[in-house]
């Protein structure tokens, strides 16, 4: 049986210097993560009759989660700070399994955004890149 999105509950982490910052990221209305990719080198010589090319260097995974902008939320304030510096966050989302499955990962915000319209409320997104694999784990 497929895990539901439904009541899914993503928690932050950011640490400066002494201090650090952790709690909900409230307002989230859906995610996307990309697992690692490899470019692909060019390894073809002109005795090759076909295309040849060799794995190159792996680039991290991403994950970008878009939501509603919510002034008063602490996460989503610490993940924009973080985004204008090159602190290493942690992010863990929760599931609303029965066993409260979860997945943490260390990452780097590298874009955060806001935006708004017409007959709309304020969205954010915000793009991190995945330091770790994401570990497995639960919550309590």
């Amino acid at each position: 049986m497929g895990l539901s999105a439904q009541g899914m509950k993503f928690y932050f982490s950011t640490a400066t210097g002494v201090s650090t910052t952790s709690g909900l990221i409230d307002g989230v209305k859906s995610w996307n993560l990309t697992r690692p990719t490899y470019s692909q080198i060019d390894d073809t010589d002109l005795s090759d009759v076909m295309e040849v090319s060799k794995p190159g260097i792996m680039k991290k995974s991403q994950m970008t989660i878009e939501g509603n902008y919510l002034l008063s939320d602490t996460g989503q304030t610490a993940l924009a700070g973080a985004a204008q510096s090159t602190v290493l966050c942690s992010i863990m989302i929760c599931f609303s399994d029965t066993a409260k499955s979860a997945m943490k990962y260390d990452c780097n915000v590298s874009e955060w955004s806001q935006s708004g319209g017409v007959n709309e409320l304020m969205k954010f997104n915000l793009t991190l890149d995945l330091q770790t694999t994401g570990l497995s784990t639960t919550y309590a």
